[in-house]
């Protein structure tokens, strides 16, 4: 008789299928679960080689969700999504679980030498700690306190305060500054000829390099 263990994929390889899937796309879905994008790839391709199925088309470097793979997807959500709501109901009962969100390298950073006085304000309670690069993550109900990158008008739905400033500069290796030493004028123009390394940003982001340059 078959288990659920033999049955059925690996976990692991569903959620990284599903949030490829949900995203459109490796690289997101890499983002929103902290690995590399050739991980993301491998899930999918093993996912794809255990079914027997084309979960993804690929024309070069970009990729599409076939109508195998929204449906696989879509079992995946609702099957989690199940398991999760029974999680929330039977720890309900703890309401003095007090959940911070914030991204992992802030955690590290900045939020965890400071712990200790986030959780002597919850007397006779926990501190849980999540941590996400997709800050609708922490629009749960859970999540009490959230420690985002930005300004307060990009949530107006919530309380905020400004918790510390952001300064931006451009860094190099020393051989890259060696060929192009325009760039120590610090005049913005000389940056429209080099190359740049772009994250994946929202429009208008503070920390994209055509604010931080000028259009």
């Amino acid at each position: 008789m078959k288990t659920l263990k033999t049955s059925l994929p690996l976990l692991n390889a569903m959620v990284v299928f599903e949030a490829a899937a949900r995203h459109g796309g490796l690289t997101l879905a890499a983002q929103e679960l902290n690995i590399a994008q050739s991980a993301v790839s491998r899930h999918v391709a093993n996912l794809e080689r255990q079914l027997s199925v084309e979960l993804f088309t690929r024309r070069g470097n970009r990729v599409a969700v076939t109508g195998a793979g929204n449906t696989l997807a879509e079992a995946i959500r609702e099957g989690l999504g199940t398991i999760r709501q029974a999680v929330e109901d039977l720890t309900a009962h703890d309401s003095d679980t007090f959940m911070v969100g914030c991204s992992h390298d802030f955690a590290q950073a900045w939020l965890m030498p400071r712990f200790g006085l986030i959780t002597s304000q919850v007397a006779d309670g926990r501190v849980l700690l999540q941590t996400s690069t997709d800050y609708r993550d922490f629009d749960q109900p859970e999540v009490a306190l959230s420690i985002r990158f930005g300004e307060a008008g990009q949530w107006p739905e919530f309380v905020t305060e400004k918790l510390l400033d952001g300064e931006w500069f451009p860094v190099c290796a020393p051989a890259f500054l060696a060929r192009y030493p325009a760039l120590a004028s610090e005049d913005p123009e000389a940056f429209m000829a080099v190359p740049l390394l772009h994250q994946v940003t929202p429009p208008g982001a503070i920390d994209s390099w055509q604010s931080w340059i000028g259009t």
